[in-house]
């Protein structure tokens, strides 16, 4: 069954139009000047004709002569086979949007000169702008009048002209809202009516589409016998409706090695560039045999040359709200009511939805007197145009100066849409005011936002120009002076704080919180708490596992490890312990990865592969003295050994083992044993997302 809308340009498609006439079968109109015309002479030919914006492209085509007797077996008369293959001289390329097909019905079976009989008129597109594939009925609209007035058909390429109906107005009474199979299009009560089974005709053709397209399983039984009765279906309905009917067919787009269908949708090819537009406008001009009275030519598209470049307007409005002068005017400025309901509802909204050009002009207008209320802070920082300097600045200023925002509002700082290092270390300093238990509840996301940190050199980088934003010069007494560059007060913090000799930034700077980045202050608590560290290390280690084909990410996670493990083992005695029970989780997940790997290879039935398991278990001995250790799923519960024959494998593709422990009180030998602890062991699976919504939970 087709999963997907594939399709394809029509620009991009340079060959003929082809159409195939299939038959043509129901009833002749046996009244008035046409009587004679009546019964079917066998000698009937079709004329093909394109039209675009109401004018004819290229040259009609009609089908070639070949006189038929109809057999008079089917339900409908028969009148005339063609089973002939039409190209027509325009590319599908060359199509407009409002191209239509106009089919004229032709006899020459009783007099010299060929009769118009009946014509019809169908667009090409559908309103969905996509091109009309497959077997299509026409129903033609019979033409009872004089004969003479066929002959203006041949004469006339304007068709407006014409006492017949034009096709243009004949395609869109034919048109309507539905991209079905256009049987009966000008009859919407046969169209629409019920069946003897309680469905409308429509529907089942709208469903014999779907089929065509593949979006419908084939059951070959099945198929038979519906599309058998469907075709009855139809046949009744053009019986019941008496009109002529035109069987026509279009081609059907199929890749050449796996058969995938396409859909042929319609688009404008690019526009000339400026330079051939005027090239070919001072060609119609210096052409000596153009009437210099004729209009130029019409429906040309051209480029506008100002259409990737920035808008100037723009530009300066935005230099003129956020200049550095205005900082004095912006602190006095108080919203009123009705702007401070639109603040309002501006901080109330999802920090998914993106801010308007408005809103984000609006928060900066009152950021001084926004800045009283922490929620508002987020906003304001995705209203901050972070590439301009002197923008930043003044950005940097106030936030040191806004109310401090909550530890679960920072997280959204650490998310990929903010990637300055001083709004990231902003971030990481309102998460040292948080508690470990807090760290812990956030710690999956915080290990996901390290991939978002700024490279070392985008750091030094903001360190020296952005973070600081201030100049040093050096007096006479040595002693450091901080000015800022964009204005003339200065912020207490500011000024206050020491000269740095490398890339460190002031331990004051942040409400006397250290400025780190995230990786550091991960670390740097990690080494505090041994709960927080056995976590982010299988966090890591699940990272980079889960990043192998992403080898820059990867490394970066095995960068972040290491570290880790360097700054335990260079720590106090409580962190050598951390990194040791470390090791000892690694050597027992490694150990039961290798157990559940042979078990699920190993041939057999499912009992058979829990007696293997259970016999592994007991030849390890590594997993029947445990010597305490704290679990990777939970560090607080401490286990002595593995219990062989309380363990289970799950009937399951990865044969998931249930393992229960013997755990143990206090982490003094000897032992003491305590209640037992049952976990699921699972290899090969990805299981961040259970974790996700265990977290919610």
């Amino acid at each position: 069954m087709r999963k997907n809308f594939n399709y394809v340009f029509s620009s991009e498609i340079n060959v003929p139009l082809r159409i195939r006439l299939v038959s043509l079968s129901g009833y002749l109109t046996s009244h008035g000047d046409m009587q004679r015309y009546a019964t079917p002479s066998g000698c009937m030919f079709v004329r093909l004709t394109i039209y675009c914006n109401g004018r004819i492209i290229g040259r009609s085509v009609q089908s070639s002569f070949r006189q038929y007797l109809p057999s008079g077996t089917s339900s409908i008369r028969d009148i005339q086979k063609f089973d002939e293959w039409i190209n027509l001289p325009v590319n599908y390329s060359d199509l407009n949007r409002d191209a239509l097909l106009h089919v004229t019905l032709w006899d020459v079976g009783t007099t010299v000169e060929p009769v118009l009989i009946a014509q019809c008129a169908k667009k090409l597109f559908s309103k969905h702008s996509i091109f009309r594939s497959g077997i299509l009925d026409l129903k033609l609209e019979q033409v009872i009048g004089k004969s003479d007035k066929t002959k203006l058909i041949n004469e006339n390429s304007n068709l407006d002209l014409m006492n017949i109906p034009t096709p243009a107005k004949q395609a869109e009474s034919s048109e309507d809202a539905r991209d079905s199979t256009p049987l009966l299009k000008n009859n919407d009560e046969n169209l629409n009516r019920q069946l003897k089974c309680g469905i409308p005709l429509n529907d089942l053709l709208k469903k014999e589409k779907l089929y065509n397209q593949k979006f419908i399983d084939r059951v070959d039984w099945l198929d038979k016998i519906t599309f058998a009765k469907l075709e009855e279906i139809k046949q009744e309905a053009k019986s019941d409706d008496r009109s002529l009917f035109l069987t026509i067919e279009f081609p059907i787009v199929q890749d050449s090695d796996d058969l995938t269908i396409y859909s042929i949708i319609y688009f404008a090819g690019e526009a000339p560039s400026s330079t051939d537009h005027h090239h070919h406008s001072q060609q119609f001009e210096n052409d000596l045999d153009v009437d210099p009275l004729l209009p130029k030519p019409r429906n040309e598209r051209q480029t506008d040359p100002e259409l990737d470049m920035e808008n100037l307007s723009e530009i300066k409005h935005h230099m003129m709200t956020r200049n550095a002068r205005a900082m004095d005017i912006d602190r006095r400025l108080q919203p009123n009511p009705t702007i401070r309901d639109t603040l309002e509802a501006i901080i109330k909204s999802a920090s998914c939805q993106a801010m308007l050009m408005e809103e984000r002009d609006l928060i900066w207008k009152f950021r001084f007197w926004l800045k009283s209320n922490p929620k508002a802070l987020t906003k304001f920082i995705r209203s901050v145009n972070w590439q301009e300097k002197l923008e930043v600045r003044q950005a940097i200023q106030v936030i040191l100066e806004w109310e401090p925002i909550d530890a679960c509002d920072a997280l959204e700082l650490l998310s990929p849409n903010f990637s300055h290092p001083f709004v990231r270390r902003y971030a990481v300093s309102r998460l040292q005011s948080t508690t470990n238990a807090n760290i812990l509840l956030f710690l999956p996301q915080l290990v996901q936002a390290l991939r978002y940190e700024p490279s070392q050199q985008d750091l030094l980088a903001s360190v020296e120009e952005d973070l600081l934003v201030v100049t040093q010069n050096e007096n006479a007494s040595g002693t450091s002076t901080i000015v800022a560059t964009s204005s003339n007060s200065v912020h207490p913090r500011m000024a206050s704080s020491r000269q740095s000799t490398n890339s460190d930034i002031p331990l004051d700077y942040f409400e006397g919180h250290e400025s780190m980045d995230l990786a550091t202050f991960l670390i740097k608590i990690a080494c505090q708490n041994s709960p927080i560290a056995i976590f982010l290390y299988w966090y890591l280690k699940v990272e980079v596992e889960a990043n192998f084909g992403n080898k820059q990410i990867s490394e970066f996670y095995s960068s972040v490890i290491l570290k880790l493990q360097q700054a335990l083992s260079s720590g106090n005695s409580a962190c050598k312990q951390t990194l040791a029970t470390i090791s000892s989780q690694k050597k027992f997940v490694d150990t039961l990865v290798d157990i559940a790997k042979s078990v699920a290879d190993s041939s057999g039935s499912r009992s058979k592969k829990l007696e293997l398991l259970k016999k592994k278990l007991i030849e390890n001995n590594d997993l029947i003295d445990l010597k305490g250790m704290s679990l990777p799923l939970d560090p607080s519960v401490h286990v002595k050994s593995v219990q062989p024959e309380s363990t289970t494998l799950f009937s399951s593709n990865l044969m998931p083992m249930r393992l229960t422990f013997s755990t143990v009180r206090g982490n003094i030998t000897p032992y003491e044993c305590a209640e037992a602890y049952t976990t699921i062991f699972k290899r090969g699976d990805d299981l961040r997302q259970d974790q996700l919504v265990l977290q919610n939970d």
